[in-house]
């Protein structure tokens, strides 16, 4: 145990002024709070040593410090003064954990033990100090005022816990599941705003194993899938922790009724998770919600996640993005990267389609080609459709080779593969002009053969029938060959 200064009994004495002064100056200003709260550090410190043989010094400061904050607990919601004091209070909270770990790092230091070591076992942190007895007594004294009768006592207390809740250190485990229980009496508050920052504190006290599925766990999940408050349900979104077991309920929220709260999921709780975590059928319905949903805020945040977060998860590599998604099957792939490239220029814009990739196309990389050619094509651009866009005789022998694939294929999982890139390569097609004489005839004829292939797909028989009219001289012309084209069916 460190030996106690004598210092004058002075100290004790100014706490009337010195207190309220650094109070007072931490509402003043907007900044500077960790100045004011190494102050109080450092007074309740020399008060502290001022008496050698109890705690009167450390009492005095104590109730000097209570007597303060008293002040604000029943000023109104969002009075800028008595909500800088919080952030005072918490950020004292805060200095007082960070000076008893280092003072017992040196501690460490001194005996010849690892510096490090004092972050590898938590009961090294179990120090009794000034600081620890304070916290201790703050946190026992503001859950009183979770029972007031008066809600804006009750909302000041739960805001001054949730925002120093982090920064307890060890705790009594009695205090601990009192502060828990507590805790999860104010989530049922009636009032919105105390019910906020009790979802903030208590997610903030999950434990490992609570994360996927304890009490402290459900009973957070419920609060975010059923209270009418959007707020409410926005604190718990944001601070729950993610696991297995949660993010299937965190997921649910891209079809939340408000629509900051889909905003903020895009935005600001799905970036920094590895969407490989997710399974392509949650990866598929979440890119649905988000390009279709009819807040055009929340489309651009889930553009910007697929963009800034989901492509350097893949390495900025669009074709190991795109094979993460069901693109045969999904309904939103088309929409999400047109979406994606409109807000992106830039990644369309630097793709390049050499002859050995035309030639081995997956399902993957023939739906790039088509996306990038209809949104060069969208923004007439021709430049770059003609530079990617091959000669009319190519695509028709690109066509022939793959139908001859599918022919063959006897596997009938591999077969959707194949249909899926000759439907491709047919809307790429229909975006040809088709300029040279010899090229139109080999596909006119190709489309002709292919019409008639027993088991084509409705949405192959519609793009057929696009390229034949763009084939064709003129209505009559289209008429004519549709008529024949029938007559051989």
């Amino acid at each position: 145990m460190p030996v106690k200064k004598n210092i004058s009994p002075d100290v004790i004495a100014s706490l009337r002024s010195v207190v309220p002064g650094i109070f007072d100056a931490a509402q003043r200003s907007g900044t500077g709070h960790r100045k004011h709260a190494v102050a109080l550090y450092n007074l309740q410190t020399q008060c502290h040593d001022a008496d050698s043989e109890g705690l009167t010094g450390e009492d005095a400061f104590n109730k000097e410090f209570i007597r303060n904050l008293n002040k604000i607990l029943g000023i109104k919601k969002r009075e800028a003064s008595a909500e800088k004091v919080v952030k005072l209070v918490a950020t004292f909270v805060q200095v007082s954990y960070e000076k008893d770990v280092q003072m017992l790092a040196q501690s460490k230091a001194r005996s010849g033990a690892d510096a490090d070591d004092v972050f590898e076992d938590d009961e090294e942190l179990d120090v009794d100090t000034a600081s620890s007895r304070f916290v201790e007594l703050l946190i026992k004294y503001l859950l009183q005022g979770f029972q007031a009768k008066e809600k804006l006592t009750r909302l000041r207390c739960c805001q001054i816990v949730a925002m120093s809740v982090t920064s307890l250190g060890e705790i009594d485990e009695e205090l601990y599941f009192d502060l828990v229980k507590r805790l999860s009496e104010r989530i049922r508050d009636k009032e919105a705003g105390i019910r906020v920052h009790a979802a903030i504190a208590l997610s903030k006290l999950q434990s490992g194993e609570d994360s996927d599925g304890g009490e402290v766990t459900e009973a957070l999940l419920g609060l975010m899938q059923d209270d009418p408050s959007a707020e409410v349900r926005r604190a718990v979104l944001l601070n729950i922790a993610k696991s297995p077991g949660t993010l299937p309920y965190v997921l649910e929220r891209a079809r939340d009724v408000d629509a900051t709260n889909r905003k903020c999921l895009f935005l600001k709780v799905m970036p920094p998770i590895d969407y490989r975590l997710l399974s392509i059928e949650d990866r598929e319905r979440l890119l649905a919600a988000g390009v279709n949903d009819r807040d055009v805020n929340v489309k651009r945040a889930c553009v910007r996640m697929i963009g800034e977060s989901w492509l350097t998860f893949a390495n900025q590599n669009l074709l190991e993005l795109t094979s993460s998604l069901d693109v045969v099957d999904s309904p939103a792939a088309a929409r999400v990267m047109q979406a994606l490239f409109a807000a992106y220029p830039e990644i369309p814009e630097n793709l390049q389609f050499d002859s050995e990739l035309w030639e081995a196309l997956t399902p993957e990389m023939a739906f790039i080609i088509r996306s990038t050619l209809e949104f060069f094509s969208e923004r007439k651009d021709a430049d770059n459709v003609d530079k990617h866009l091959p000669e009319a005789m190519r695509l028709a022998r690109l066509l022939e080779t793959f139908g001859a694939k599918l022919e063959g294929e006897q596997d009938d999982e591999l077969r959707p593969d194949l249909e899926f890139v000759i439907h491709q390569l047919l809307l790429v097609a229909k975006m040809s002009d088709f300029p040279d004489e010899l090229g139109r005839r080999e596909m006119l004829t190709l489309m002709r053969k292919m019409v008639l292939v027993p088991e084509i797909p409705e949405n192959n028989i519609e793009a057929i029938a696009d390229i034949i009219r763009k084939l064709s001289i003129n209505e009559q012309d289209f008429i004519r060959i549709m008529v024949e084209v029938v007559s051989d069916v």
